[in-house]
């Protein structure tokens, strides 16, 4: 069984046409981000009780990232995490430490 035949965790999406939101994101080479701006765009809506302003704004989120990544915005200030009252930056910290 290939993985377009089955989904994992809930059936509240459904297949629209030949193609899921993955394929599409495959065929077009979408990086993270927009792959992310397309899945919420594409399928805004199709949950019964869905707020569309809030998908639509996780969509605008993932797409203002880009554009922040597009501009040279500095990943140091993009990747500071707030642990335990410590403000540390992922470019001086392991992972797993």
């Amino acid at each position: 069984m290939s993985a377009n035949e089955h989904q994992v965790g809930g059936d509240h999406y459904h297949k629209r046409g030949a193609l899921q939101q993955w394929d599409v994101i495959a065929m077009f080479g979408l990086d993270f981000f927009l792959g992310n701006v397309f899945k919420y765009v594409s399928r805004c809506g199709e949950k019964e009780g869905e707020d569309q302003v809030e998908c639509l704004l996780k969509a605008r989120h993932y797409l203002d990232k880009k554009i922040e990544l597009l501009q040279g915005k500095p990943l140091e200030e993009a990747i500071s995490f707030h642990r335990m009252g410590e403000e540390r930056s992922s470019a001086h910290t392991e992972w797993g430490k």
